[in-house]
Order: C-alpha cells, then structure tokens, then sequence
C-alpha cells in the first residue's frame, strides 16, 4: 500500500483548515449583519431581548417622538435593562456594554427610561407644547441635555460637591425641572441630603417626592413654579 505523499498531505490539511476558517468568519459576519446596530451587545440573547422590546406599546409610544437612530435604540435598551433587573449580572453586562458604545450620557438615558421617569420627565419639560413638531424638537433637546434634568445619585460619592454643584446649575440655568434619582439605601440617604439643600437654598421652585419601596428607588422633584415656557 502506497505512503500518502507528504506534501498532499499537508496541502489538504492547509486547505481544510483554510476552508473550516473561512466558514467560521462568514458565520460571524452572518450573525453580526443580522443584530445590526445592536452588535456591539456580543450576547445574543440580550440582543434578541432588546430588539422585542421594538414592538411594545410603551417604545412604540415613544418612538413616534424620537427620530434620531440611536436614541431609539437607547430606548429601546433602557426598556431591556428593565426587563433584565431580577437579572443584576445581565443588568450590569448590558449597562457597561451601553456606557462603551454611547458614554455616560447615553447610558443615562436608557437608565431614565428604565426608571420609568422618562414620561414624567417630557411632562415636565414639554407639557406645554402644540404640535409635534415641537414635542419632537423638544424631547431630542431634553435628550442631548439629559443630565441638565436628571442627577444620578451614587452612594460613596461626596454629597458635598454634588449639592454645590446642582444649586450652582439651578441657579445659572433656572431650569423648568430637575429631577434627582437615586436606588439602594446608601444612595437616598445621598439624595435626601442634597434635596434637603436645594430646598433651604432655592426660591421659585416647588417640592415633589416618590418612593418606591419594591425597587428601593427614590424620584425628587425640582419644578419651577408657574411657568409656560417650553423647555430650558
């Protein structure tokens, strides 16, 4: 029986590791061209999650508003970090991946509309307008501006230079509305510490607060006192 040449041999090794390669390069780019603009997320499963989130009423009443791409898909990724709350790790995985792809503003807006502040928040700011047209203009300016509205409370960070800060803003600004959010104990005791600041240390403005026991979630509102205007 005649010995394999040893050239063939290594030739047809080559070849089928080349092809083998290849199929699994066209798999990936497969995949990848199929979860879109969601394909920095690398976890199918989260990905397939947010892309239901799509079609809800919630997402499909804030679309009709939102014409900028990646807010909407921000959206749609604040509604699946929702979702994914009995699920911290998962929470936390789509929260980093976010914060690479978008920064911390863009992780912002996700987290206010998995708050479920985001409404409350274009009430505030926009209950006013006419048309939309202007409640448009308005919620893509709210979001590019997001943490002119919302302060995220941490615990572990110092109280002192966040309340100075907010009064310093508030008092430049004289924004329509602030809100300040904060979730876990450590961090609404930080919060209580700075709303109770503002409100010894501004004039104008009325007082709103909201708890929510199930989630450990605190919502303090700074809204400034009869005021027609639209968002500023």
């Amino acid at each position: 029986m005649p010995s394999e040449d040893p050239i063939e041999s290594v030739a047809k090794g080559a070849t089928s590791a080349a092809l083998s390669w290849t199929e699994s390069k066209i798999s990936a780019l497969v995949r990848k061209f199929k979860q879109g603009e969601l394909s920095f997320i690398q976890d199918e499963e989260t990905i397939d999650l947010v892309k239901k989130e799509k079609n809800t009423p919630e997402n499909e009443l804030y679309k009709k508003y939102i014409s900028q791409r990646d807010y909407r898909l921000l959206v749609q990724m604040g509604l699946c970090l929702r979702r994914l709350e009995p699920e911290p790790e998962k929470n936390k995985k789509l929260r980093d991946k976010i914060t690479g792809k978008y920064g911390q503003r863009g992780l912002h807006i996700a987290q206010v509309v998995q708050s479920g502040l985001f409404k409350r928040l274009v009430d505030l700011l926009l209950g006013s307008v006419s048309s939309d047209i202007e409640m448009n203009e308005g919620i893509a300016s709210m979001l590019d501006h997001i943490d002119k509205y919302v302060v995220f409370v941490k615990a572990g960070e110092p109280v002192s230079l966040t309340k100075n800060a907010l009064l310093q803003r508030i008092n430049a600004n004289l924004p329509k509305a602030v809100v300040i959010f904060s979730r876990g104990q450590d961090a609404i005791e930080n919060a209580d510490q700075i709303f109770t600041f503002i409100k010894e240390n501004v004039c104008g403005y009325e007082f709103e607060e909201q708890l929510s026991l199930e989630k450990c979630q605190k919502y303090q509102f700074i809204i400034k006192k009869n005021t027609d205007m639209l968002i500023t």
